[in-house]
């Protein structure tokens, strides 16, 4: 009960933030028109970017430790870090 409240609240907030398109101007709209379409998973070209995302990191091997070792800096500015 608590969550249906809670998401009833967050999207009446949505919907009430929302101003009209008389008294703002066009690009502010956009702008939130996108916020609210991206956390609705409305937003199309998005949840293709991240399929493609999701698609290329299943192909990627994890490095080992010692790779991960050999790739962390030795030195970071004037900084030497723990061996």
């Amino acid at each position: 009960m608590k969550n249906l409240l809670k998401s009833a609240f967050v999207i009446l907030l949505l919907v009430s933030c929302k101003e009209t398109p008389k008294t703002s101007d066009p690009s502010a709209s956009k702008v939130l028109d996108g916020a609210i379409n991206e956390v609705s998973g409305k937003n199309g070209d998005i949840n293709k970017k991240y399929d493609d995302l999701r698609k290329g990191l299943g192909t990627k091997t994890p490095l080992t430790d010692d790779q991960l070792i050999e790739a962390f800096p030795k030195k970071l500015s004037n900084l030497s870090l723990d061996p």
